[in-house]
């Protein structure tokens, strides 16, 4: 009877070992291997640029030289265009055949041969082309 007691005894608690045994995962052992391992991560994204301007001349003049390009980096007070300087030249003798004009008047008002009026009207028109002369000189290189 004893005999019987420890052999039922035993044969339980090999089933509880068999459960352990099953409940714990099974691992498969292997040598450690040193190899690279790419870095690399693939993005969907759309680039935009911190600040995009649109440059225009103030007046309708044609174009002489283009210095970039589209995509081109570019930095603060950089020429991007050079613009054809015809009209630039042409404000130039307007400006210096005012200049010759409003000499003469002036000369003459001093003398009392023309009225004030008169001398105002040639200033204002020197002082007019004197402005314009230089908005154009800034313009014909767009930055």
């Amino acid at each position: 009877m004893l005999a019987a007691a420890i052999a039922a005894c035993s044969g339980g608690g090999k089933q509880a070992e068999e459960t352990e045994q099953e409940a714990l995962p099974k691992v498969k052992l292997g040598a450690a291997v040193r190899e690279e391992v790419e870095q690399v991560e693939t993005y969907t994204a759309t680039v935009e640029a911190q600040v995009t301007n649109n440059i225009a001349p103030s007046m309708p003049v044609r174009i002489e030289r283009i210095n970039v390009e589209v995509g081109d980096r570019v930095s603060r007070g950089q020429a991007l265009v050079q613009m054809d300087a015809a009209s630039l030249r042409q404000q130039q003798l307007q400006m210096e055949n005012l200049r010759a004009d409003f000499r003469r008047i002036d000369e003459l008002y001093k003398v009392g041969g023309v009225s004030r009026s008169q001398w105002e009207a040639s200033k204002t028109s020197l002082d007019v082309s004197e402005t314009a002369y230089r908005n154009m000189q800034r313009n014909t290189t767009l930055t």
